[in-house]
């Protein structure tokens, strides 16, 4: 079996081990894509077709099985999630490695949640 049939295979057997919907998602230009919603179980992922995509879908799966995913600092659930994949991947490979390390670079850099409170200040409630 090729390495991407045997990650396809094992994408589907976690998902039906821990009854999580798959809905697959294809971009026009190719780009692997994912999201997961909690309360679904459910992940929405580009088709598997290679080590990143493979990546993407255990990242995914990560946001639902994973710890801390009720964690209202999206970098704490993000990290969370890599670790989730690492750890139940059958294997973990450089292209793998360096797709999670753009992704949390990415949220670092971008996500204004991570370093601050999300909660926006509130004005004083006045009563009459």
């Amino acid at each position: 079996m090729r390495a991407r049939e045997r990650y396809e295979q094992h994408v589907l057997d976690l998902c039906e081990q821990y009854e999580i919907s798959i809905y697959w998602i294809e971009r026009s230009n190719g780009a692997v894509e994912g999201h997961a919603i909690i309360d679904a179980d459910e992940i929405n992922i580009s088709p598997i077709r290679g080590p990143v995509s493979y990546a993407v879908a255990l990242h995914e799966i990560g946001h639902i099985r994973g710890k801390h995913q009720r964690s209202w600092r999206v970098l704490v659930r993000e990290r969370w999630a890599w670790r989730w994949a690492v750890g139940n991947a059958i294997e973990w490979t450089k292209p793998m490695e360096r797709c999670m390390k753009k992704s949390l670079a990415w949220y670092e850099q971008n996500h204004r949640w991570t370093k601050t409170n999300p909660w926006p200040e509130q004005k004083p409630l006045t009563v009459f």
